[in-house]
């Protein structure tokens, strides 16, 4: 997933993007409301982490922003402010969620996860499709109890796939979450990554096709496939994140 973060503290922002990043997600960072605009104008986010104490504008006023722009992206609000009636006035101004600083950054994650997981429409982290399971948690795919050995690139093509339930998506979009710009490589090695994929699926037993290729204009899970695709509980409860606590002054 891609994310952007709108916060002004440097060492904040660090922080989150180092722990974000280590949790597979692609995090760009924005110092200001207006540089973060224009970013959420750019590319197609799926979470916005947003501080209300912004240098050129109240967060709150980019959060109405956003929604009178119709901007389809899920919005967490990370502030210092605890008072319920800002908490109350940025929920009912469109934000998803909203955590109070100093916060525990395994629960910065953790909602992170879950609101882009709600949004595509999925209530659990463990989803099932076409004879595998993939673990959002963990960032594992499985036939049955065998692990399918994913790189990083290619478990992420898959996850986009999956919370798409069937959507289409287009290369352009896939080089947006995987890539930052800085490192962005042509738009071909989409298809070298989409290719390996399928090869490490059907080597693990799967002969049904899970991805179709719609030419011109992308891929996606096979409609086939896409229709059975749902979340499921997990049967162990999963190990907890380590515990990493920030504080601002």
């Amino acid at each position: 997933m891609r994310i952007l973060l709108i916060e002004d503290d440097e060492g904040i922002a660090e922080t989150l993007s180092i722990a974000l990043t280590a949790e597979n997600m692609t995090v760009d960072h924005a110092v200001s409301g207006e540089e973060g605009l224009e970013m959420i104008n750019l590319y197609k986010y799926q979470l916005v982490a947003l501080d209300l104490g912004l240098p050129d504008m109240e967060g709150f006023s980019l959060l109405e922003n956003l929604r009178a722009a119709k901007k389809n992206v899920s919005v967490l609000v990370i502030s210092a402010r605890a008072d319920i009636e800002i908490r109350l006035a940025c929920l009912d101004a469109g934000a998803d969620d909203y955590l109070v600083k100093p916060f525990e950054m395994n629960e910065v994650i953790a909602r992170a996860r879950a609101l882009v997981r709600r949004a595509n429409g999925h209530s659990s982290s463990l989803l099932e499709f076409g004879g595998l399971t993939l673990d959002m948690s963990t960032y594992e795919v499985r036939v049955a109890d065998r692990l399918v050995d994913l790189t990083n690139k290619e478990y992420k093509i898959l996850e986009i796939l999956c919370l798409r339930g069937g959507g289409i998506v287009t290369k352009g979009h896939f080089l947006d979450h995987l890539y930052n710009g800085m490192d962005e490589p042509e738009i071909k090695i989409i298809d070298v990554f989409v290719c390996n994929l399928r090869k490490k699926i059907k080597g693990s037993g799967i002969n049904d096709p899970i991805i179709e290729t719609l030419w011109g204009r992308g891929y996606r899970i096979h409609p086939a496939v896409a229709a059975s695709l749902l979340s499921v509980e997990p049967q162990e409860p999963l190990d907890p994140l380590p515990e990493m606590k920030v504080k601002t002054a």
